[in-house]
């Protein structure tokens, strides 16, 4: 199953989905889902997840004993590391950049550089 990520917590190279298990589902029918780095806060209603035909995880390969939020969970599974794209306004006319900042480059890059200096 795959729960649907909100646009306001995933960032533009950020997977639109989270391939989850349901661990619980409780009398209001509101159910718990673990994705791979931990048990999602909170609980979802059926329409804020869609079930695939094929099991893609199995709760052997979850983290239970840690809960986290859907933007975690997101950060986690990012190839970017999270929301946002850090870019300068410098002009493109052939200079190099006086903040040393490319549309390219992750704001966790640019972190990463600044503290190497």
């Amino acid at each position: 199953m795959y729960v649907c990520i909100p646009l306001v917590d995933r960032g533009k190279g950020d997977p639109r989905h989270l391939i989850g298990v349901i661990i619980d589902k409780n009398a209001d029918d509101l159910y718990k889902i673990a994705v791979r780095n931990g048990l999602l806060k909170g609980r979802f209603s059926r329409n804020q997840f869609d079930v695939s035909k094929e099991r893609f995880l199995t709760e052997d390969f979850v983290d239970l004993t840690k809960a986290i939020s859907v933007r975690q969970a997101v950060i986690a599974e990012s190839l970017g590391g999270g929301q946002g794209f850090v870019k300068c306004n410098c002009s493109t006319s052939g200079k190099r950049c006086a903040t040393n900042r490319n549309a390219t480059r992750t704001k966790s890059s640019v972190t990463a550089d600044a503290m190497a200096v």
